[in-house]
Formats: structure tokens, C-alpha cells, sequence
């Protein structure tokens, strides 16, 4: 059978960005995609041996850079980074050294210069469920976040039962 895996998404939002804001409905995921700072995914076709890469910083396709891999990568690595006022989105590919940009550095909104951000993580539910994810955070740099109530990882019995899995974060870049 044919059609896209689930894929994960890390992503940027605002201290202020509710939680309603983030979980919406996967009809809803441009709603989602304008809701955060930035974002980057993953994805696979079940019948292609490819795996697709995208990043943004909300929902006009016309601005969001892309990449792709003539490999079907199902262990690999997202990175998403906040370097002065532009997002900037890696991935790596499990057999190759280093990381490989998605595309060009994503420009921040004037609003959104030198304002504090949090990470955090969904899956958006495709056709097929077939994929598993394992979530490992490390913060590279920034200050110290409070992690009083912080959540670090999602487990593949938690992905598979809820088609909206998020996990934020509360970490400050």
C-alpha cells in the first residue's frame, strides 16, 4: 500500500503561544504551522525510497525550504536552531557525517526579534502507522530552562494511540 508514514516535527513557539494553539487536529495543521516560530520535519512515502525534509516559519509553502534524500531514512536526527533572528533546519543522515542544512536560514518576523522560545514536538498522523519514534532532546546552548514541569520524551505506545502527540518542552533558546 501506498501513502506518507506519520512524520515528527520539532518546532519553535512563543512563551506566549497557548497549548490549544499548538494541538490542533492534523485537518488543522497549517493552523498548527502558523501558530509556532519555526519548524522543521521528516517524512516518508511507504512505496519511495526517499525520505522528504521541510522547514518554515508558518504556513505559506511559497517561503519554506525543503530537501530530500534518495534514501529512506527511519533513524535519523532533526535539528532546528534560533541563531539570531532566522531559524535555521538540519537533519542527519545516519550514514554520513555531520549535518546537512534544509535549505536556506528561514527569516524571524520583526516581532519576533530577541523574544525568548521554546522547543517542543509532534507527530502528525499521515495514512500509514507504521512508524515508531523515539524522542531524545539536548539544548546545544542558551540559558538554563526551568524544567519543573518539562516532559523529555514520547514513547511509540503513546504515538500510536494518539494521532496528536505533543510534547512541550519548556525549554527557553
Amino acid at each position: 500500500q501506498g501513502g506518507y508514514q506519520s512524520s515528527i516535527v520539532v518546532f519553535f513557539a512563543t512563551d506566549e503561544t497557548p497549548m490549544s494553539a499548538l494541538n490542533k487536529a492534523d485537518n488543522d495543521y497549517a493552523q498548527f504551522e502558523d501558530s509556532t516560530t519555526g519548524w522543521a520535519n521528516a517524512r516518508v512515502f511507504n512505496d519511495l525510497p526517499n525520505t522528504w525534509f521541510a522547514a518554515d516559519v508558518d504556513s505559506d509553502s511559497s517561503t519554506r525550504s525543503s530537501a530530500s534524500t534518495s534514501t529512506k531514512f527511519l533513524k535519523l536526527e532533526l535539528r532546528l536552531r534560533r541563531n539570531l533572528n532566522q531559524i535555521l533546519a538540519f537533519y542527519k543522515d545516519p550514514l554520513a557525517i555531520g549535518w546537512t542544512q534544509i535549505g536556506p536560514a528561514l527569516n524571524l518576523a520583526a516581532d519576533l526579534h530577541d523574544v525568548p522560545i521554546k522547543f517542543g514536538v509532534r507527530i502528525k498522523k499521515e495514512w500509514k502507522a507504521l512508524h515508531e519514534f523515539d524522542v531524545k532532546v539536548t539544548k546545544i546552548a542558551g540559558e538554563e530552562a526551568d524544567r519543573s514541569a518539562a516532559t523529555d520524551t514520547t514513547t511509540a505506545s503513546t504515538v500510536a494511540t494518539n494521532a496528536r502527540a505533543l510534547v512541550g518542552l519548556g525549554l527557553s533558546v
